[in-house]
C-alpha cells in the first residue's frame, strides 16, 4: 500500500527538458533535488543514477538512499 520508493531517471529528465545526452546539467537538478527533498523529508526512500562518483556521494549526503 502506499509509495514505497522514487527513481529519478535524470538522462530521462534532461531529454524531457531538451538536454538530450546532459542528465547532469544543473537545470536537470534543479527540478529533481527539490521534488527529492520534499520526499525525504516525508520518509520516502529516493535514489537515480549519475555516473560521477563524487556527485553520487554528494546526493547520499543530501538523503538519496540508492
Amino acid at each position: 500500500d502506499g509509495v514505497t520508493g522514487i527513481f529519478f531517471g535524470p538522462a530521462d529528465i534532461a531529454a524531457d527538458i531538451g538536454l538530450l545526452g546532459q542528465p547532469l546539467h544543473e537545470d536537470v537538478w534543479a527540478l529533481i533535488k527539490p521534488a527529492a527533498q520534499t520526499l525525504i523529508d516525508k520518509g520516502v526512500p529516493v535514489g537515480t543514477l549519475v555516473n560521477d562518483t563524487a556527485f553520487a556521494a554528494q546526493l547520499l549526503n543530501d538523503g538519496f538512499t540508492f
